[in-house]
């Protein structure tokens, strides 16, 4: 109420605000107060609450309408208010739109492969947009634009990260920065992996020759040539001599496309044609300091032949150079393995061939695998 006068419609006489409740049991939730008081500016016609306005929480619920004349919910506070329009009722306006987050995907790529950043808004653009400062920690690795623009109401946008070729892994931080916040992630850039190898020569972890006769219990293994003879078919003659070679497969993880063993004869050969079997040894137990003819595997002693398995037999002219042996198969059945190769003549032939070792100084035995 902003006056206490009420005016009787039947006798036209003036009563006051408690005579009018006295007599009709109305407005009981009125009160009197100056316009100033009520309103921010009623000579201007403002006829919103003012924030020490009496009519604040002063209402009741019923029949109360739930928006006021500017469309804003009702109640707001601790209770409706006196009249047509809530105070507090003009909606705050929405916080600023602020840089949130910054992602990558992938995280980590071979140099020379893109990226791809996003940008994220706590909402939508403002109007005009808005333009993302974007920047690279390491520009020798990872280059981006220098910005990122977002149209009005986007939340979000991509932006591509190029890299470059690098020889070791290396890493870059990738910085968004909007409204003086900053965002940043980090892409890894990796060299790329080798390329696979077109070949590998293996040498020998151990060889020797074993001989029978008198030096059936003799070591030969520091000895710097490797013999193949078979001059009897028995265990006694001391020119029957076969030998043995080791070879590493670990490292060989693929199927190799070609496989040869590689020796060299020396001028200490018989000149002649000599046939030699390269046989295949399980044990691979033998010592290249400890093996002899009485404990050699794969030795069949009374007859001086072979028990392993037959990979490749093969005639050689008994002249100084490199003699090879195709040994792929055996090698595509073994990667991985450790390996013995056993040398020695099939028969009675009365030659010999006298190979270089390892502990020579050129011309030593290796095994070569091709991809």
């Amino acid at each position: 109420m902003v006056s206490s006068s009420f005016q009787s419609e039947d006798t036209s006489a003036t009563e006051t605000l408690a005579q009018w409740r006295s007599q009709t049991g109305q407005d009981l939730h009125s009160f009197v107060a100056s316009a100033s008081a009520l309103f921010v500016n009623a000579a201007g016609n403002d006829y919103h609450l003012s924030s020490t306005s009496p009519a604040i929480d002063a209402g009741t619920a019923t029949d109360a309408p739930p928006t006021d004349l500017d469309g804003n919910s009702r109640p707001r506070g601790n209770g409706y208010d006196i009249g047509c329009y809530e105070f507090g009722g003009t909606i705050a306006p929405p916080p600023p739109v602020s840089l949130t987050g910054l992602t990558l995907s992938p995280t980590s790529v071979v140099g020379g492969v893109s990226s791809t950043g996003t940008v994220m808004l706590s909402s939508g653009a403002p109007s005009g947009g808005a333009v993302v400062s974007l920047t690279s920690s390491n520009t020798a690795a990872a280059t981006v634009l220098a910005s990122v623009s977002l149209p009005a109401g986007a939340s979000t946008a991509t932006f591509t990260i190029s890299t470059k070729s690098v020889t070791a892994t290396t890493t870059a931080a990738i910085k968004a920065t909007y409204q003086s916040v900053t965002k940043s992630s980090t892409l890894t850039v990796t060299a790329p992996a080798p390329p696979p190898p077109t070949g590998q020569t293996l040498a020998p972890t151990a060889n020797a020759f074993v001989q029978a006769g008198s030096s059936a219990n003799t070591n030969f293994g520091n000895k710097s040539p490797l013999v193949v003879e078979t001059a009897a078919s028995n265990s006694t003659n001391s020119h029957n001599r076969c030998t043995y070679l080791k070879f590493d497969l670990t490292t060989v993880k693929t199927a190799p496309t070609s496989a040869k063993l590689n020796l060299t004869l020396n001028s200490g050969s018989d000149p002649g044609t000599e046939t030699i079997s390269v046989y295949s040894v399980a044990s691979t137990s033998w010592t290249e300091t400890g093996i002899t003819w009485n404990n050699a595997p794969g030795l069949n002693r009374t007859n001086c032949t072979s028990t392993g398995t037959l990979p490749v037999q093969q005639s050689v002219v008994l002249q100084p150079g490199t003699v090879s042996f195709d040994v792929t198969s055996f090698i595509k059945a073994n990667i991985g393995k450790v390996v013995i190769l056993q040398l020695i003549c099939p028969s009675v032939q009365g030659l010999y061939g006298d190979f270089n070792s390892r502990e020579a100084s050129s011309g030593q035995p290796n095994l070569t695998v091709k991809f």
